[in-house]
């Protein structure tokens, strides 16, 4: 409720609150504090918890957010590189024309 209502310091203030090792975040609680501290300008923190999202999330959605985090803290390569995987392993994704275009935004 605290996502939908977009109040997002207080979100990421309960779960850095919770004992993440008795309950750690599913991938879908991890998008969701993951855009809340990208909304807040923690970029970093978010770059570190999509990070944390497990082997069966798909990973082209994770290479285009990991893109546009670090598009956002000015780590350019970083960005190219996450696009580039995306666009060199991913052709049939649905983030695949958003990432060329990013590419050609870069030029």
């Amino acid at each position: 409720l605290l996502y939908i209502s977009e109040r997002y310091a207080e979100l990421v203030e309960y779960v850095k609150k919770l004992p993440i090792q008795k309950t750690p975040l599913n991938d879908n609680q991890t998008i969701i504090y993951s855009d809340a501290l990208y909304r807040l300008g923690e970029y970093e923190q978010a770059i570190n918890s999509l990070k944390s999202l497990s082997e069966s999330y798909p990973i082209d959605e994770k290479y285009f957010l990991l893109a546009l985090y670090n598009k956002r803290l000015g780590n350019i390569d970083n960005m190219a590189t996450y696009l580039d995987n995306l666009i060199s392993n991913y052709p049939n994704s649905e983030y695949f024309k958003l990432a060329k275009l990013q590419v050609q935004i870069l030029k």
